[in-house]
C-alpha cells in the first residue's frame, strides 16, 4: 500500500511538471515580454505588391496577414534601438518622432533562426514628444 501511494504521488508530480514545462514552452513570449518606451525611429510597412502576390486567393475571403505587417524601430532613452516585426494595424498611424510605449515579445531560444529577436510588437501608448517633459 505504501508503494502504491508513492507511485501515485510520483505520477501526480510528473504530470504537474509536464504541464509546467508545456506552459513555459507555449507562453515563453508572454513570460519574457519587454515593455519598451522611447521615440519611434522608423515604422516600415511591408511592400504592398509582395503581400498581394502571397494572398491565399479569393476562396477563403481573407487577406494575407502580411498585408498589415510592419517593421518597428524604437529608440529608448538610453540610446538602444529596439526592433521588432508587427502585424498590428495601429502602427500604420504612427510616424517617426512620436513617443510610444510598446510591448515586444521575444522569440524563444529554441527557434534558432529567430532567437534573440522580437515579434508581435503591440502599441500600448502614443504621445507627441514635443509635449513630453
Amino acid at each position: 500500500m505504501q508503494t502504491f501511494k508513492k507511485y501515485v504521488r510520483s505520477l501526480f508530480i510528473l504530470i504537474v511538471l509536464i504541464f509546467m514545462a508545456w506552459g513555459f514552452v507555449d507562453f515563453y513570449p508572454y513570460i519574457f515580454a519587454k515593455t519598451i518606451e522611447g521615440k519611434i525611429e522608423k515604422v516600415e510597412r511591408v511592400q504592398l505588391n509582395v503581400a498581394l502576390m502571397q494572398n491565399n486567393g479569393p476562396s477563403d475571403g481573407k487577406l494575407n496577414s502580411e498585408l498589415y505587417s510592419f517593421a518597428v524601430a524604437i529608440k529608448a532613452p538610453d540610446g538602444r534601438i529596439w526592433t521588432s516585426s508587427a502585424e498590428d494595424r495601429q502602427w500604420a498611424s504612427m510616424t517617426e518622432g512620436r513617443c510610444v510605449k510598446a510591448k515586444f515579445f521575444p522569440y524563444p531560444p529554441w527557434r534558432m533562426d529567430k532567437a534573440g529577436t522580437f515579434f508581435g510588437a503591440r502599441l500600448l501608448e502614443a504621445s507627441d514628444c514635443s509635449t513630453t517633459p
